[in-house]
């Protein structure tokens, strides 16, 4: 062992030692009230694996929405590229589907009303009081199915003191950033609290294709909340809140050589020699031709009322939704005429939720029962644009119309310019110049129903031990539809669509174009019960131990990207979990630590992939459903080793395996995963400390926070989709890390500040996994690349 290895052991011996007669000066640490069981309970209290985020750790990280704590939150996952379509995952468990006839394992919830899985589920922090994130099925204690776990996003409530204040934040990327809060009592009973949160960045990378730069944000959101509380034990908020998105969409960086438009990149169908012709992102110019652009544009409504009710307590909660979102992309990365594709995703989607709660607790039990009712009315609209040319080079590379007489090594085309209509003229105003656009596009509706009747109950045993029973009723319907319109173009490309000549009503949709007429609307319910039950005892008032077990549930969908040929729907998902675990607070060390072992079986979880297409047609987006299982360790604690100084840390362990799940390889052959890794790290983990000391007449504070996550665990699948590129151009599927730093002051009362804010402290930038529609039939494949470091200066006023 080094030198070094020595003196730091030594130092951390020498300080674990010293940490009783440290602490015993210093006050407890105050315990965190969470309502994660449907009622308010301290968390060393609640038998559930779980992580809560504070205001301040939001602020700590400078973070907007949930995807800026990636990797804060060890097991939880959530990719924000495009935060109309975000994904979502816990424990590994979790789907990119942004299909609108398909739930999340995963629910998201904002004071107790479920987002949805697409444009209105990751909102941008506005005046948050802090995140509760649950591991594990959640059925029996939220209004919606949560077969993986739940975030629970709680916001502050109007109080009776008036309260002003506000944050700017400008920084690299020509970013300014801004949040404020007005809360004012109108009388003794009548409170109203103003809310508003801007975020917005030029972008961090040039468009070579124009000079625009990509990458950068622009949002904003305001929130309104009215709370009448005529008793210390009833209340009625009234809420509306506004979510607004107008930014570009995310940057599409190419890997495939870069050649002159007109020109075609380097081609192969199997992904292995393709891989071989990879340039390294970091190291070449942005190039996106698409008219990139992604919106959103929501509002909510929400009543919240309270009141006691014949020895219990009432709740309802009655909610309104409605969204709007856009999201165009490119979709090859080369601003190449001769391989130009790109892609929209638009929604119009519309919720309406009510749940009726009553609980009530005396010293034997306390107990929790609730109904549940939600309709969602939702119509999506999916686009495909690309040019003549580009469908030239999908026949020249692949040769989906051989069967036409068109075999692959020819262009499209120049051959059908030369044929006649029916009636045996030629098409008029012959061949078109270079570039001429193609466009098709699938409509998707839905109508979805769900009603629930759910209840939990905690029985004290004894002094020290509670058994905990829960059951939820659950019932779904889905009624879908599949509308794909004839493609449409300019002439003379447009008389050969309406002539028909080789089925040109469609190419990229073809398939689908071909089910929808005879299979337009399919619809399907579904009846489930979820139990739970769970064990705790307390050791000592500092220690509790538990165990668990319950059972995930979510509704089966439909998979709208490709109707199907008898109307057939996806099975549920379920989830069977165990869980068993220890919650401790050692005051004379101020240390807490928190601890559990899980095991879970996920049967049908639904997810997306793009799957080649007989004959050489363009890739295109299905539903798959595989069985999966996983095994693992979820620890984390704090410990306050002085007034000032605060050390903290958490990690999940991950052993994550398909169970039953097959995948058919661009050569055509079947490939078995069972028994393979699904592709989720073993290890997630994040450390950090808060010091904070008087300086300057005020109070100086740093928080210097780190996370890790390890590589990807490669099955025969992601090696096959470049997940886990080794020895080339770039490498995949790598172990990542990142560090934050605020170092912040605030004068004596604290009524103002100044804070210093690095995001990514050492600028490591990573390559996601290359990939698209363009990949398989174009050699045109585009990928990720992470944000750089970001450095920013905050002003803050409370008044």
């Amino acid at each position: 062992m080094s030198t070094k290895k020595h003196k730091l052991a030594l130092a951390i011996s020498q300080a674990l030692m010293a940490l009783p007669a440290m602490a015993a000066d210093d006050a407890a640490v105050p315990s965190v009230i969470v309502t994660a069981q449907s009622r308010a309970q301290s968390l060393r209290d609640v038998p559930i694996s779980m992580q809560v985020v504070s205001a301040k750790d939001i602020a700590d990280l400078g973070a907007a929405n949930l995807s800026d704590m990636n990797g804060y939150i060890p097991g939880l996952s959530v990719d924000g590229s495009q935060p109309t379509q975000p994904n979502f995952a816990l424990r590994g468990i979790g789907t990119g589907d942004f299909g609108i006839a398909t739930d999340a394992p995963v629910g998201v919830y904002l004071d107790g009303v479920y987002l949805g899985k697409t444009g209105g589920s990751l909102l941008d922090f506005n005046d948050v009081q802090r995140v509760e994130v649950l591991k594990g099925p959640q059925g029996t204690l939220f209004g919606r199915n949560s077969a993986a776990g739940a975030i629970a996003i709680v916001a502050n409530e109007p109080s009776m003191e008036r309260e002003a204040n506000a944050t700017v934040r400008v920084g690299s990327h020509r970013s300014v950033y801004g949040e404020g809060v007005l809360n004012q009592p109108l009388s003794d009973t009548l409170a109203l609290r103003l809310s508003a949160v801007r975020n917005r960045s030029d972008g961090w990378a040039t468009n070579a294709y124009n000079g625009e730069k990509m990458g950068g944000e622009g949002a904003w959101g305001t929130r309104m909340s009215l709370k009448w509380a005529p008793s210390s034990q009833t209340k009625a908020i009234l809420s509306w809140e506004h979510q607004d998105i107008d930014q570009t969409a995310r940057p599409a960086f190419g890997v495939s050589p870069q050649v002159a438009s007109g020109e075609l990149p380097p081609f192969d169908p199997d992904p292995a020699v393709l891989a071989r012709t990879f340039v390294n992102p970091l190291h070449t110019t942005l190039r996106n031709d698409a008219p990139a652009r992604e919106t959103l544009s929501l509002n909510g409504v929400t009543l919240r009322f309270e009141t006691p009710l014949a020895g219990a307590t009432f709740a309802s909660t009655t909610s309104w939704r409605k969204f709007r979102s856009y999201n165009r992309q490119d979709n090859d990365g080369t601003a190449n005429i001769a391989t130009y594709l790109d892609t929209a995703n638009a929604e119009r989607n519309t919720t309406w939720q009510q749940e009726f709660k009553l609980s009530s607790k005396n010293d034997l039990l306390d107990w929790v029962a609730g109904v549940s009712l939600f309709r969602a009315k939702v119509t999506q609209i999916s686009d495909v644009n690309t040019t003549t040319d580009t469908l030239d080079t999908l026949n020249y590379n692949t040769g989906p119309f051989a069967a036409g007489g068109i075999p692959a090594g020819v262009p499209l085309f120049p051959v059908l310019y030369g044929l006649a209509l029916g009636d045996g003229t030629p098409f008029s105003g012959g061949a078109p110049a270079s570039g001429t656009q193609w466009h098709e596009q699938m409509i998707n509706g839905l109508t979805s129903k769900s009603a629930s009747i759910y209840g939990d109950v905690i029985w004290h045993a004894t002094p020290s031990t509670n058994v905990t029973l829960g059951v939820r009723f659950t019932r779904d319907s889905k009624t879908t539809s599949w509308d794909v319109p004839a493609a449409t173009s300019s002439d003379p490309t447009a008389a050969m669509v309406a002539s028909g000549v080789l089925g040109l009503n469609a190419i990229v949709l073809a398939n689908a174009a071909m089910v929808a007429p005879l299979f337009p609307t399919a619809s399907k319910s579904w009846r489930d019960t979820s139990p739970r039950l769970v064990i705790d005892h307390k050791l000592d008032a500092s220690t509790m131990l538990f165990a668990s077990l319950s059972k995930g549930y979510q509704s089966g969908g439909f998979n709208v990207f490709q109707p199907s040929d008898a109307g057939g729907a996806f099975a549920p998902e379920k989830m069977t979990n165990f869980e068993a675990g220890f919650k401790t607070y050692l005051p004379a060390l101020r240390l807490s630590l928190n601890g559990s072992v899980f095991s879970y079986r996920f049967k049908n979880l639904q997810g997306i992939e793009l799957v080649s297409v007989s004959g050489g047609g363009v890739p295109t987006y299905n539903i798959t459903s595989s069985n999966q299982r996983g095994k693992g360790v979820d620890l984390d604690g704090s410990i306050k080793v002085s007034q000032s100084v605060r050390l903290f840390g958490a990690l999940e362990y991950l052993d994550h395996t398909y169970d039953q799940k097959q995948f058919t390889d661009w050569a055509g052959n079947i490939v078995n995963l069972s028994g393979q890794p699904v592709g989720s790290p073993k290890l997630t983990m994040m450390a950090g400390v808060n010091v904070t000391w008087p300086a300057f007449g005020g109070h100086a504070d740093l928080s210097l926070q780190g996370n890790y996550t390890s590589k990807t665990r490669c099955n025969a699948q992601i090696i096959r989709q470049w997940g886990c590129l080794r020895g080339g151009a770039f490498e995949t599927g790598v172990a990542t890390e990142r560090a934050d730093l605020k170092l912040g002051w605030m004068n004596a009362d604290r009524r103002y500040g100044v804070a210093l804010l690095v995001n990514n402290l050492f600028n490591k930038r990573y390559i996601g996994t290359p990939g698209g529609q363009t990949s398989s039939i174009l050699g045109t494949p585009y990928a990720s690349i992470s944000a750089p470091r970001y450095i920013g200066l905050a002003l803050s006023a409370n008044l």
